[in-house]
């Protein structure tokens, strides 16, 4: 998935928070990009040297790459989008 299409379902995702919970926009992005890091902290850890979980198969390990790199572009996303919200850009 693209940087973009993930700014496009955390938009979805942050407007269907709001309608049933109510916490503010930057809150919302603010978890869910603290969310993302841990993720990519975690799956670092298997497949770098030296990493606390770095005892699996290197498919296993080649898995976690790629999930990572995508959980990166997620995280692009959240920054790109809280520089939007500081900037009074669209909050939808």
């Amino acid at each position: 998935m693209t940087i973009n299409e993930h700014k496009q379902l955390l938009k979805k995702r942050i407007r269907a928070i709001k309608e049933s919970f109510n916490y503010s926009t930057a809150f919302i992005l603010e978890k869910e990009h603290q969310q993302t890091i841990e993720k990519i902290k975690f799956l670092e850890s298997i497949y770098m040297t030296g990493g606390i979980n770095n005892r699996y198969s290197e498919e296993f390990k080649n898995a976690a790459v790629k999930e990572r790199e995508e959980l990166c572009r997620l995280s692009s996303a959240c920054y790109s989008l809280k520089r939007e919200l500081k900037k009074g850009g669209d909050k939808k």
